[in-house]
């Protein structure tokens, strides 16, 4: 019987690869978090809690952002 490819894979990194692999997925997992919760100090309405922000967050619709168009002033010339 055939070990699975993953297990290959796996085991093939060694030691230090593993745990490089590890600690990438580790800090990309925390920064994600403190992304999350700068977010939602600054955006947090009064009262509401972090799962209701996240809800709110994650079921609100995105829409593109809106480019404001900009008024030339008409310069006198005399």
């Amino acid at each position: 019987m055939r070990p699975r490819a993953s297990a290959v894979v796996w085991d093939s990194l060694g030691t230090i690869g593993q745990f490089s692999l590890f600690m990438l997925v580790f800090m990309s997992a925390t920064l994600s978090v403190s992304i999350f919760l700068a977010r939602a100090r600054k955006r947090r309405k009064p009262g509401e809690s972090y799962l209701d922000f996240f809800i709110r967050d994650a079921t609100k619709k995105r829409g593109g952002k809106k480019k404001k168009k900009k008024v030339k002033k008409k310069s006198k010339l005399t």
